[in-house]
């Protein structure tokens, strides 16, 4: 079993942004589209750390904790929600920040001449030279 850390920068995209109203009956509705009240890039400063176990020599199987956290603006305008709400604020602002659990499984390829599977190990090479 290894011990890892990670740290690095995180660059995201916004797709689409939708606010959803969604009754005690089970039906919804669509109340706006806010991906206008948001930049569709963002960047964030990302950290974490985990657990690897290698399972013979191509398997490894992870568990991680990751944080990332927003370092820019990602509100570009009130949206349309907040427009006919008391709940416009100007000129809105928010950052991101959100924590990950994560797990994994890797499976090595490269036959025989291949290490076994090793996180953060210095000397650690896929193929043996």
């Amino acid at each position: 079993m290894d011990f890892f850390v990670n740290a690095g920068p995180c660059v995201s995209l916004l797709l689409h942004e939708s606010l959803w109203y969604l009754p005690d009956s089970g039906s919804q509705e669509k109340v706006a589209d806010e991906t206008v009240a948001y930049h569709r890039v963002n960047l964030a400063v990302t950290a974490g750390a985990g657990i690897a176990v290698p399972i013979g020599k191509r398997f490894l199987v992870s568990l991680e904790v990751r944080d990332n956290f927003g370092v820019l603006n990602i509100r570009s305008a009130a949206s349309e929600f907040e427009h006919n709400s008391a709940m416009a604020v100007l000129p809105p602002t928010g950052h991101t920040n959100s924590t990950l659990l994560l797990a994994g499984i890797t499976y090595r390829i490269g036959g025989s001449k291949g290490l076994p599977c090793t996180p953060n190990n210095p000397g650690f090479q896929y193929i043996r030279k």
